[in-house]
């Protein structure tokens, strides 16, 4: 998945919300997700599936440039079913920062399956699914 967002000084932003789904077991319904390579500064974080870019902390790291991020998600099967399974997907943002108070958003819809070059296959397939910015 592949999207661009326009981030304001100082405020959290809704980048995408990320989801699994394993059409062989639809039972399997809990899933952890978290960020495990990719995120320089720490400017992302996940809270449960849905992905945020956050900048609340200002200082000299904030960039003036528009700079790309290419995020590294794992997402394992918390559930009681065995084998617990795991994938991991990449999504890369283009973020644009903005010093101005107006906010806009911009988002490329992708599946990510299990023949992408970017994925670590434990899974029969992982779906990213868009969820629009604030």
């Amino acid at each position: 998945q592949e999207l661009t967002i326009y981030a304001p000084l100082g405020r959290s932003v809704e980048v995408t919300k990320v989801s699994c789904r394993i059409p062989q077991e639809p039972q399997r319904l809990t899933y952890s997700y978290s960020i495990v390579g990719g995120n320089s500064q720490n400017r992302f974080i996940l809270q449960g599936a849905i992905l945020v870019h956050s900048d609340l902390v200002l200082g000299p790291f904030w960039p003036e440039q528009p700079r790309t991020y290419e995020l590294l998600i794992c997402v394992a099967d918390a559930g009681p079913s065995t084998p617990h399974l795991s994938t991991t997907a990449t999504i890369i943002v283009h973020l644009v920062p903005r010093r101005a108070s107006t906010v806009a958003t911009s988002t490329h819809r992708t599946i990510v399956g299990p023949a992408a070059a970017s994925t670590q296959q434990t899974s029969p397939g992982f779906a990213a699914k868009q969820h629009p910015g604030n």
